[in-house]
Parts: structure tokens; C-alpha cells; sequence
């Protein structure tokens, strides 16, 4: 009954009683309403994990991350469809083609980071998408077209200068015909993933190179060498305290490799609440020698898909960031069945244990009488660093 209801109410939008609600929190929309549109979609576009990041506090008005969450709904307010999006004045914290937006602005001495990002903040998973009550294509494109003229509208009498979309789902992707005829210019950058065809670890090994073959080996052979024992578990099975732990290693990570005065994207509230509202989600691969954890990982899953997250460790154990991260997730996934493994953002190493490139999308459009400028600096500069 959902498919004729939902191509009714599209063929004659306004005759329906369609029209379009602003949501300032993910709180102001019941998570059954929300989450009934996502069971195809990837664990972080659930509504659990959107209020995580809100009630951390790590979105909204001190990040300039304001939620601003656009609903499709019927003549009763029942929710059709929802776009997240988010204001945003500058793109600062953003994945993606974030200094690609920084540097149009500074070349045009416009504000063009000014607007409407669509994104799971500080998550560079190729995941982001409207969500839908279907996945047919027809009904699909209507639900797009929909959006993106109000999008239009808003940008118009809220002075947006641009609006971005990071990292889409494939799905939306598909829309890119309709997205160039809205004037988005479609972006691309590269992403590391592992499809699983394989019946054992075993097999994964002989499908690599002979050189590669014999690192993954030594490396894990090295490490049993060295006592340490890596598992993965279910989130929801782990004491409580293993949350608290996964945020300190996070921090450790960060101090690591990014510059002391760019303050860490996530907080110690936001591994916290993961457990009462996403531990179903969550499992860890945990590294241990005797009593004591050297070091973790932990990762979102969901229909056959494993994303893998955040790392890190206690101390300086040779090989063990590619174990606990890579190969004993591939172990996982290929026990489980899972189809594929996203290992998470960047990282030259990951081509060489295993996984391959593949294309991630993103789309940005520009606004106001002087956007011809921001298209012009977009295409002086996009060859430096990114596919157009």
C-alpha cells in the first residue's frame, strides 16, 4: 500500500496538501518517524545518531553547526521525507572539499562557505542521503526534485551563498542528472573499501600478491609472538567502561596526528552516550595481552556493512593498528557475512592490506547574484586536489 500512496501524493504535490517543515534539533522529530525512512540506509544516518551528536554538544551554535532538518509532510504533518541538513557559517570541521570551499572564498572575497551543508558530521562515510520512504527510482527523483526547489527557495530568503552535499549514499548519487540541472557540480574524491567474496581469511590471503601476502602474515604472526590476542565484540555485550576507554584512545590518536590548537571533533559525552542509544550498532576489536587492553578500534554495523570508526592505543605495539583495524575485522566480516567494510577516512596502507579505491561523491551548488565567481574559482582550483 506505501508505494501507490507515496506515487499519488507525488503526482500532484500541491493538490496533496504537500508542503515543507524546519527542524532546528533531530529532538523536535519522533525517532520512530525518522527512523522508519533509514532501515536501507547506513547506521549513522539513524536518528540515535544524530542526537548523540547533538546532546554531546558536539554540533550546534559552538561548532556553527546548527541542525536544520528539512521534513516533507502531508496535510496531517505526517513526515513523507527529510532532508538533514545543517547552517553553517564557515567549513570549518568538515570532510570532504572543505578547504576546497575555504579557498573559493578567499579567492572570490565572498562568503560561499555560508550555508547549508548536507552531511553526517565528522563522518567521511560515503553514506549521507535524503531519507526516503522508497527506493523506487521514479518516486525517488520526484522526492528529490521536491527538495531541491525549496533548497533553492531557502537559499533565496536566507541569503545562502551555497549549499554542499558530502560523501552521498550511491542512491542519491544516481540523481546526478537532476542535481546538474539544479546547477550542482558534482565532485570527486577517493575512498578505500573491502567487498567480501571470500569463504575464509584464508582465501582473502591467496586472492592478495605474493609480497603482500607475506607482510599481512608476518605482521600477525608477530604480534602472536608477542602475546597479544585481538577480538572482536558486540557493543552490546562490553562492561560500560569500555566506552570511556574508546574516547580516551580517540584523544590519543588525535594528539598524535592532527595540531594542538584544532580541538578533537568528538568528546568524552559523545562515546558515552553510544552506549544507552547505539551499542546495538557498535562492536570493538580489542587488543590484549594478558589482563591489559594495548589497544581498540570500534565500529558501526548494519545490514552486511561493517564501518570501521576510530583507533587507538596505550602504547607503541608494532603492526598492531593493522590488525586490530583490518584484519581481524576482515575475520569478522567474512565469519558474519558481512559484504562490506568501510575501514574509514584516508590512509595510503590500506591499499596494500587489502582494500581498493573506489569514488566518493559530493555535490555543491552556488548562490547569489555574484555565484558565477564562485564557479569560476571552483574550476581554477579543483585540479590541485580533486576530479570534477
Amino acid at each position: 500500500m506505501m508505494k501507490p500512496m507515496i506515487a499519488d501524493l507525488l503526482s500532484s504535490p500541491v493538490q496533496a496538501g504537500l508542503k515543507f517543515k524546519i527542524f532546528s534539533s533531530v529532538k523536535e522529530i519522533s525517532p520512530h518517524e525518522w527512523n522508519r525512512l533509514t532501515d536501507h540506509l547506513a547506521p549513522m544516518m539513524e536518528w540515535e545518531y544524530f542526537y548523540i551528536l547533538e546532546e554531546s554538544r558536539c554540533v550546534g551554535e559552538e561548532r556553527r553547526y546548527q541542525p536544520f532538518h528539512i521534513a516533507l509532510v502531508d496535510r496531517k504533518d505526517n513526515i513523507i521525507a527529510i532532508a538533514p541538513f545543517f547552517e553553517r557559517t564557515d567549513s570549518a570541521f568538515e570532510f570532504g572539499i572543505s578547504g576546497l570551499m575555504a579557498e573559493v572564498s578567499a579567492i572570490t572575497r565572498i562568503p560561499f562557505e555560508k550555508g547549508l551543508v548536507g552531511t553526517i558530521p565528522f563522518t567521511p562515510v560515503p553514506a549521507y542521503s535524503f531519507l526516503t520512504p522508497t527506493r523506487n527510482s521514479k518516486d525517488l527523483q520526484h522526492i528529490v526534485r521536491l527538495f531541491l526547489r525549496y533548497i533553492d527557495y531557502l537559499c533565496e530568503i536566507y541569503g545562502f551563498m551555497s549549499v554542499r552535499l558530502y560523501f552521498v549514499d550511491p542512491l542519491l548519487n544516481e540523481m546526478q542528472p537532476l542535481l546538474a540541472q539544479f546547477g550542482y557540480v558534482q565532485l570527486i574524491t577517493q575512498h578505500f573499501m573491502w567487498h567480501n567474496h571470500y569463504a575464509s581469511f584464508e582465501e582473502f590471503l591467496r586472492s592478495l600478491g605474493s609480497h603482500k601476502r607475506r607482510n599481512v602474515r608476518r605482521e600477525l604472526r608477530k604480534l602472536n609472538e608477542m602475546g597479544i590476542h585481538i577480538s572482536m565484540q558486540p557493543g552490546s555485550r562490553v562492561d560500560e567502561k569500555i566506552f570511556d576507554q574508546m574516547y580516551g584512545l580517540y584523544l590519543r590518536t588525535w594528539k598524535k596526528h592532527m595540531p594542538p590548537w584544532i580541538r578533537p571533533y568528538l568528546n568524552r559525552q559523545f562515546f558515552i552516550l553510544l552506549r544507552p542509544f547505539f551499542r546495538d550498532r557498535c562492536a570493538f576489536s580489542i587488543a590484549t595481552r594478558g589482563s591489559d587492553t594495548k589497544g581498540m578500534a570500534i565500529f558501526f554495523e548494519k545490514n552486511e556493512k561493517l564501518y570501521g570508526r576510530y583507533w587507538g592505543s596505550f602504547e607503541h605495539v608494532p603492526y598492531l593498528h593493522f590488525a586490530t583495524c583490518y584484519y581481524i575485522p576482515f575475520m569478522y566480516a567474512i565469519e558474519k557475512g558481512i559484504k562490506m567494510f568501510d575501514p574509514g577516512f584516508g590512509g595510503y596502507h590500506k591499499e596494500i592490506r587489502g582494500f581498493e579505491y573506489v569514488p566518493a561523491y559530493h555535490f555543491v551548488k552556488f548562490f547569489g547574484p555574484s555565484r558565477h565567481l564562485g564557479y569560476m574559482a571552483l574550476e581554477n582550483v579543483v585540479t590541485r586536489n580533486y576530479e570534477i
